[in-house]
């Protein structure tokens, strides 16, 4: 694949006429101003060629323009900008140096004023989706969970804590370009305490590199945190409170929290922090209508189950980064999230029986209470050696997860026989440790060929130690057939190799990355033992072509891995109510998944997209009985395919009135022909449709409003039967260094989700309510140097990563 590359570097070499143009950029005191915009412009219509950025030494140099008469023009924020002479490239002067570059300095003219620039709530970029938090109103008082729910293509389900892209599972979160090692509820607790005060963007990538781990069946989504690039010292307070509103819930729906970001970067340093604290207090209630046939009869169940409870959250992060020199950059960063809480719970439900012929009504209240919390602290070194194109980078890195959860279960039962009430008490502390060591490098070539190539180990030790105990005779008694300690290894060892190319209209991307797995899951208490050792390849594929100046479509292949997370592979039964349990599955499988898309883009602002997946061993919950209790297990689905269609219509009708569209058709279909037992065949076509407008008032006022709509969907053996819908508005008042933003969340409360299961012997429809809708009044105050009069180094090295992640 490599060697087909070099091939069509070597033809494209040959047909190219190797025009380039090169510079330096100074200021009127002869000093470099790096990363500033140059632009090429043709003279005879003044069209618009090509763009780049200049590099840390004020470098910059435009390749493949071909022949013509042009001019340049070179923008930097602080400066005048600046317009060349024309110039001729032809076969006899191919080449030409532009020495002397001047911009003059406008800070005089820019005294006293604050340089801003609104970026959309979602920008469309070739290899990823953007979601700029900060430019949204109505993301404001927001947890990053209820963010994502407004994201194109993204889905959250609250039923089993899953997030998916596209309706796939096996979506891999990453804070700062780094994995969080959580799944489920632990994921889904930290993201609903996380505060969009906190985040600067999201990224969605549905299609990554051999860069990337192979892990994802779905994609990435990329949560980058709050940190100023400008120069001096600077910061942001933010505050928000906020108050959900439903009925036949609590009262107490408070939501509020405090966040101070503060930053102080020279020409040598750059360090920066971040402390917040909030407060959720939170509701949801599950409904569940279920009946199960067995050989001695029948049993319906009417649960309902309402739980609610308040948790608080401490954040703090340090970091420095240090330029030695323009190219050589260490950094050091620590990062502290302390969360906390309690929940209580309390239903009722129904027991309907018919064994032998003879009917019977059991009536079951159950309450419980729990404390729980999740510490994490992790640490990152890291070094950056950054020379034009060539770029070595190496990361090591350190996450303390302690996960702990003390619950007393007390079950009152009423039946024709007498009453009775059983109380349990559980206790699940669970402590991750995680050692990662990265290694990357990038090598240009002047034939335009470039190589990125790195290694990767990671080793992540769990310590389970799950207890239950009854309340017998006035007194806590361990339960050993109950009771569990499950401690689980894994070491997962990389390495990659993706070789880019681009000539004329063609850039081309092949890649391979390796990974080996070991993993050694124990039971200490069942004394069982699964060890795996397993070596896969991941290839990756990338063409696009650029049509016309305005048109370009885009090919992406990749085999991507979903490994079972630590808990699911914990062959014990952990106790939910009387008549469900929830069952680890030592033989889960890792699923395996091919997925292709197809982009097509035009003007760099409208998408059309075509996706394509197939899983194989697809990882989902399966619902099993035993007599009158279920089991839900996660199992190994044989087949999952996902066709999906998206397309994303960003449209700016004037200039006080803008709008992002996004419309996506999706096909899933789940089979497997002996599933626990019985057939699965379950298929759904779903569709759906997200758009954000915006209108800029007068005196600095802006209205925002948010609206996404989904029709029911299929995801493995559960089916959706109501569509999901939400309206958020937003209104903004700039005060200048001072913003107050409103929002409500889900006015109509129309996103709660019901669905249902059917299969040979269970019948189950499902409800959930949670506290959806809700006011939040948020204000953020920016102190500091807000001025951008010095070189800003955020474009340039975002830019590097976003062209990165696609290489």
């Amino acid at each position: 694949m490599l060697a087909m590359l070099c091939m069509a570097g070597g033809m494209a070499m040959a047909q190219s006429n190797n025009t380039r143009i090169t510079g330096v950029i100074h200021d009127s005191q002869g000093s470099k101003i790096p990363f500033a915009n140059v632009f090429l412009y043709a003279v005879a219509d003044s069209v618009f060629k090509k763009a780049v950025a200049a590099d840390e030494e004020a470098k910059f140099s435009i390749e493949d323009a071909g022949y013509g008469n042009y001019y340049i023009k070179v923008t930097a924020v602080g400066y005048s900008d600046y317009s060349s002479p024309s110039f001729m490239l032809s076969s006899e002067n191919p080449q030409i140096a532009l020495d002397h570059i001047q911009l003059n300095d406008r800070a005089l003219a820019l005294s006293g004023v604050q340089v801003t620039a609104r970026k959309p709530f979602i920008e469309q970029h070739l290899d990823k989706m953007v979601i700029n938090v900060e430019s949204s109103i109505s993301a404001s008082g927001s947890s990053a969970l209820e963010i994502l729910e407004k994201v194109p293509g993204v889905m959250i389900d609250r039923q089993s804590d899953q997030i998916r892209i596209r309706n796939k599972s096996g979506v891999i979160v990453m804070i700062d370009g780094r994995v969080a090692q959580m799944t489920g509820e632990a994921l889904s607790q930290y993201l609903s305490n996380l505060s969009s005060d906190q985040i600067a963007s999201i990224e969605v990538i549905t299609s990554p590199s051999s860069k990337y781990d192979a892990a994802g069946n779905a994609g990435i989504i990329n949560i980058r945190l709050k940190k100023n690039q400008n120069y001096g010292t600077n910061g942001t307070l933010s505050m928000n409170l906020g108050k959900g509103i439903l009925s036949q819930s609590v009262s107490n729906l408070h939501r509020g929290n405090v966040d101070l970001n503060i930053n102080h970067r020279t020409e040598k340093w750059n360090i920066y922090s971040n402390l917040g604290l909030g407060l959720n207090n939170f509701y949801n209630d599950n409904h569940f209508i279920r009946s199960v046939t067995n050989t001695n009869g029948k049993t319906s169940f009417d649960q309902y189950t309402e739980r609610f409870g308040s948790v608080k959250n401490y954040i703090g992060r340090l970091g420095a980064d240090y330029n030695f020199t323009n190219k050589l950059t260490i950094g050091l960063r620590g990062d502290i999230n302390l969360l906390g809480g309690e929940m209580s719970s309390q239903g009722i439900s129904l027991v309907n029986e018919i064994q032998a012929g003879e009917p019977s009504l059991t009536t079951l209240k159950p309450n419980s209470n729990r404390t729980m919390g999740t510490d994490m602290y992790s640490i990152n070194a890291n070094l950056r050696h950054k020379n034009g194109e060539k770029e070595v980078s190496a990361d090591l890195d350190y996450s303390l997860f302690e996960n702990r959860s003390d619950q007393v279960f007390n079950n009152n039962y009423y039946y024709s026989g007498g009453d009775s009430l059983t109380r349990q008490w559980v206790i699940q502390p669970n402590n991750t440790n995680i050692f990662t060591a990265k290694l990357d490098i990038t090598l240009p070539f002047e034939n335009k060929l470039k190589l990125d190539f790195g290694a990767k180990s990671t080793s992540v030790s769990t310590n389970n130690d799950f207890t239950y105990e009854d309340f017998k005779n006035g007194i806590w008694i361990k339960n050993p057939n109950q009771s569990n300690h499950f401690r689980y290894k894994e070491n997962i060892h990389a390495v990659y190799l993706s070789s880019g190319y681009t000539f004329v209209r063609w850039t081309l991307q092949a890649g391979l990355r390796g990974e080996y797995t070991h993993s050694d899951g124990h039971s200490i208490t069942l004394g069982q033992r699964n060890t795996r050792d397993y070596f896969n390849l991941f290839p990756t594929g990338f063409v696009n072509y650029k049509i016309a100046e305005k048109h370009q479509i885009k090919y992406a292949y990749s085999k991507r891995i979903d490994r079972p997370n630590y808990g699911t592979l914990n062959p014990f039964i952990f106790y939910l109510d009387p008549y469900f349990y929830v069952k680890g599955n030592p033989n889960l499988n890792p699923q395996f998944t091919d997925m292709n898309e197809l982009t097509y883009t035009f003007k760099d602002q409208y998408f059309a997209t075509l996706e394509y997946s197939r899983s194989r061993g697809l990882i989902s919950e399966v619902v099993t009985l035993d007599g009158d209790i279920s089991i839900s297990q996660k199992q190994n689905i044989a087949r999952g395919e996902n066709w999906a269609f998206i397309l994303s219509l960003p449209i700016k009708f004037n200039n006080w009135w803008s709008s992002q569209n996004s419309f996506h058709i999706f096909h899933d279909s789940y089979t497997d022909n002996n599933l626990a037992g019985t057939t699965l065949n379950n298929s759904a076509y779903s569709a759906g449709f997200r758009t954000t407008q915006t209108f800029t008032l007068p005196k600095k006022w802006t209205l925002e409003l948010n609206y996404w709509y989904n029709t029911p969907s299929a995801y493995g053996i559960y089916r959706q039967s109501h569509a999901q819908h939400a309206l958020n508005p937003g209104l903004q008042k700039n005060f200048g260094k001072i913003k107050l933003k409103l929002n409500v969340s889900d006015t109509f409360l129309t996103s709660f989700y019901r669905g249902y299961v059917q299969s040979d012997n269970i019948d189950l429809h499902i409800s959930n309510r949670w506290n959806a809708r809700r006011v939040a009044l948020s204000l953020s105050y920016s102190f500091g140097n807000q001025n951008i009069k010095n070189q800003n180094r955020t474009s340039a090295s975002e830019d590097e990563k976003r062209r990165a992640s696609a290489g």
